[in-house]
């Protein structure tokens, strides 16, 4: 397939003209100029004119809200209506098709809304007659000239190119993928595997007939059983196939957390050391916070013990040499008691008791007239003695908090010491595993996949005991019901043709085996070839039975991963498809003396090649591998078309300058309009 001519009209940002010219690129079809160079800013549509390659092909432009041109829009008057159209020029097979699909935008009162698209197909027949193909013929040749699932592979941005060479090196793909099933159309035989299909319904429905025409009851029961079989066996294989990719994903997962576990040493522990210091530093810390506010509140309570204590012994050491009269206090007496008796009583001539206080000795007066001078205010003896008791249980308690008081210091101060040993310890280790991820999560991960994988390695073994028992249960059936058929005429010949249709199935299927692993060899030494070549390294590459990638070194027999890198994937993705392109210039059976019963089967499997259309191709790379990537690339495919940044547009521009046969570059002329413009 060669593209011609890519021509859009009011599709977003490109408007037509006041004439109502649309905006046309005209590609390169020169085979020794083969590519076509469009360079321009970000943000003036190159991206929308990839998308526009799907809107035309498929009525579909993922990303895009709204295929209108916001300008027209916002011109249009109620109930106007405007067009919006698409035209694709190619050449397929020899033969030039025009590709059109259209829609009407009309303004409903301040809304615009674009209705269904239409597509619509014209070309030139062998006879010179002009040939015209509308809706669901229009839509079957599309997909026939370009089928959807191919499209992303030969037209994509360079983000999609990296999730293609992700998804080819993840091993996730199953024989029943899409992915496996645009790689065998790209190859040419999805249309094989599709007859096979076919075949297996004719023959079904052969021994159907078979059985509803048989006068034997007994038939028609084991027809219904062995249809019954036939269709858990495509079942539990089906099931089985993606059990077992299932497995090997399971498989390379576990392996790459095995080495991951191996090469870390005992990085396992020091990270359970470090989380144990974590735990202990924050807990050491709370705890010290406690200790803190506790000291804080006993030296608030007590601490004035100790600040008065060397003033209370003073004091105590000064009582002790001037209070020699001290021990003649009389205990919890005072001096205005005896005041009273003498002024009161004594003055009345009696005593409190009632004796007459003239019989009293004049020694007994003077002596109580004596005690008053013991007696406070007159005396502090028992004041004093009651402080100096009060003061030598506060200097006791002093001591006491004192030396508590220290203890509490010390533990504090051993703890924070503790704190920045077991800081420092935990910053050490962090330092050696910040490269690690969490190895005690990875070896929890490695048990659970080696889990994974004994339990759907015994799913699997469960859907392989299931097919041999239901081929088991057919077999026995068919050999039985054999021998109930009828020998009616309509029996015998829908029996023929029943071994006729088989007999063409195992044809097809034994070439498609056949030929589909000499291809996927050639794919193999093609990508391998492309691979090396643009990324200098020793390794191999091999693909699975359903397309998946590893990678073998030359010098090494053991598989290696794929060291994942956006660069990496993105090569990795155009090696992969630059294969396909490769092959697609060749007959499935390239050695054309080669005659055999097959020989029908190989020629119509030829496969047309497929154009490169790609926008910011050289975004995953650096200069050496865009001068390497557009040195392969545009010999490998017949016709090569870039939509490049004007960053990248002078290295990819000198890397391929004797191969551009066209030149555009987009010019932003308002908020919504890019115009086109042609430099060569």
């Amino acid at each position: 397939m060669i593209i011609k001519s890519l021509e859009l009209h009011n599709f977003r940002q490109f408007m037509d003209d006041e004439d109502g010219h649309g905006q046309k690129i005209i590609f390169s079809t020169d085979p020794d100029k083969k590519a076509t160079l469009l360079i321009a800013k970000n943000a003036t549509g190159k991206t929308t004119l990839l998308q526009s390659f799907s809107w035309i092909f498929y009525g579909e432009a993922t990303g895009i809200k709204s295929i209108i041109n916001v300008d027209m829009k916002n011109d249009m008057l109620p109930s106007e209506q405007r067009k919006i159209e698409g035209i694709i020029v190619l050449e397929h097979l020899g033969r030039d098709y025009v590709i059109d699909r259209y829609a009407m935008a009309q303004k409903f009162n301040v809304q615009v809304r674009v209705g269904e698209s239409f597509l619509k197909i014209t070309y030139t027949d062998e006879d010179g007659n002009s040939k015209e193909l509308l809706d669901y013929d229009a839509t079957s040749l599309v997909t026939e000239i370009v089928p959807k699932d191919l499209f992303p592979y030969f037209f994509f941005q360079g983000e999609n190119i990296e999730a293609i060479g992700q998804e080819i090196s993840s091993g996730k793909s199953s024989g029943n993928s899409k992915f496996v099933k645009a790689i065998r159309g790209m190859l040419g035989f999805n249309w094989l595997y599709n007859e096979q299909t076919d075949l297996k319904a004719v023959i079904r429905d052969y021994q159907n007939e078979i059985a509803a025409n048989s006068t034997d009851k007994k038939t028609q029961e084991l027809q219904t059983k062995i249809n019954t079989a036939v269709a858990n066996i495509e079942k539990y294989t089906d099931e089985k196939t993606t059990l077992e990719s299932s497995l090997e994903e399971l498989k390379r997962s576990k392996e790459e957390v095995s080495d991951e576990i191996i090469k870390s040493g005992d990085v396992a522990d020091k990270q359970r050391e470090t989380i144990r210091l974590g735990v202990a530093i924050e807990r050491a810390e709370k705890d010290i916070e406690a200790k803190r506010k506790g000291v804080f509140s006993d030296f608030s309570e007590y601490g004035y013990r100790i600040l008065a204590q060397d003033l209370i012994k003073d004091t105590l050491e000064f009582l002790k040499e001037n209070n020699d009269d001290a021990s003649k206090g009389v205990p919890g007496m005072e001096a205005r008691a005896i005041r009273y008796v003498l002024d009161g009583y004594f003055k009345e001539g009696e005593c409190f008791c009632g004796q007459d206080v003239n019989s009293l000795s004049e020694k007994c007066k003077l002596r109580l007239e004596q005690l008053i001078k013991y007696l406070p205010p007159n005396n502090l003896g028992e004041s004093i003695k009651s402080f100096e008791s009060t003061a030598t249980v506060r200097i006791q308690g002093g001591d006491e908090f004192l030396k508590k008081h220290r203890a509490d210091i010390e533990t504090i101060a051993n703890a924070e010491n503790s704190v920045v040993s077991d800081k420092k310890r935990k910053s050490e280790i962090d330092e050696e595993i910040k490269s690690y991820p969490d190895m005690a999560k990875k070896k929890e991960r490695e048990r659970k996949l080696e889990n994974d994988i004994f339990h759907t390695g015994k799913e699997i073994a469960r859907r392989e005991e299931l097919i041999r028992v239901n081929e088991n249960t057919k077999a026995s059936a068919e050999k039985e019901k054999e021998g109930y058929r009828s020998k009616d005429e309509r029996v015998l010949k829908l029996t023929e043709y029943e071994k006729q249709a088989t007999k063409v199935y195992e044809r097809i299927k034994q070439f498609c085996e056949r030929k589909e692993k000499e291809k996927k060899e050639q794919l193999q030494n093609a990508i391998n070839e492309i691979f090396n070549e643009v990324f200098d390294v020793n390794i191999m590459m091999e693909l699975d039975a359903n397309y998946n990638m590893k990678l073998r070194s030359n010098k090494h027999s053991d598989l290696i991963d794929f060291q994942n890198s956006t660069s990496q994937d993105a090569i990795l993705a155009f090696a992969f498809i630059g294969g396909i392109i490769k092959l697609a210039r060749e007959k499935v059976v390239s050695d054309a003396q080669n005659k055999s019963d097959d020989e029908e089967l190989a020629n119509i499997l030829d496969v047309e090649p497929y154009p490169l259309v790609m926008d910011a191709p050289s975004s995953s790379f650096d200069t050496d591998r865009i001068e390497s990537f557009c040195r392969v690339m545009p010999n490998i495919a017949e016709q090569v078309i870039f939509f490049i940044k004007d960053t990248d547009g002078n290295y990819v521009k000198e890397a391929i300058k004797d191969i551009i046969g066209k030149e555009y570059t987009m010019e932003k002329t308002g908020q919504y309009a890019t115009e086109i413009k042609e430099v060569r």
